[in-house]
């Protein structure tokens, strides 16, 4: 593979990691833009360096058992670690499941980009989209009444006085 195919995926997987970690990172998620390009571009990298060692190999060791869904599983068991350390259990409250999902999905557009499936990246990021933004809508509008659960308590400080982060410029507001 020459250099400019090998940046050519490299980037599609950035641009599919940057444009999720947008949408997490403007609704002030936990894991927003850097983290989402790194397991983009991470899993990409993993699967362009297994590509590279396949590809040196010869037709006997190719057929023994080199095998790139090794790497893949490799990085799906990596990413899970990341999205499970997202999900946090608050009485019978459950937060940042959404948030894991779009770490896995990030890895996901990454192995894409690394194989060069340009459509299945792009397609994942579009739908990605879809799903954070218009369900988020279809959500509100289908069911009202889940939406008094997904605020979240201000922390409190050591004198017991509620401390809540200041909201960033142009953010939805806290607990939506």
């Amino acid at each position: 593979m020459d250099f400019s195919e090998m940046l050519m995926r490299l980037s599609l997987a950035l641009v599919g990691g940057a444009v999720i970690g947008w949408e997490r990172e403007w609704r002030q998620k936990p894991a927003g833009l850097k983290t989402h390009v790194l397991v983009t571009v991470g899993a990409a990298a993993f699967v362009l360096a297994g590509l590279d060692f396949f590809e040196s190999l010869d037709s006997e060791a190719k057929q023994s058992g080199a095998d790139m869904m090794k790497v893949i599983a490799g990085v799906i068991g990596g990413v899970g670690f990341l999205g499970a350390g997202s999900i946090m259990r608050s009485g019978g409250n459950v937060q940042g499941l959404t948030t894991a999902a779009t770490i896995w999905l990030a890895a996901a557009i990454g192995v894409a980009a690394g194989f060069g499936n340009y459509v299945l990246g792009g397609c994942c990021v579009v739908l990605a989209l879809v799903t954070l933004l218009a369900f988020e809508l279809l959500e509100q509008w289908v069911f009202p009444a889940n939406q008094s659960n997904q605020a979240v308590p201000p922390a409190e400080s050591s004198d017991g006085v509620p401390t809540v982060p200041p909201d960033r410029p142009g953010s939805p507001p806290r607990g939506q």
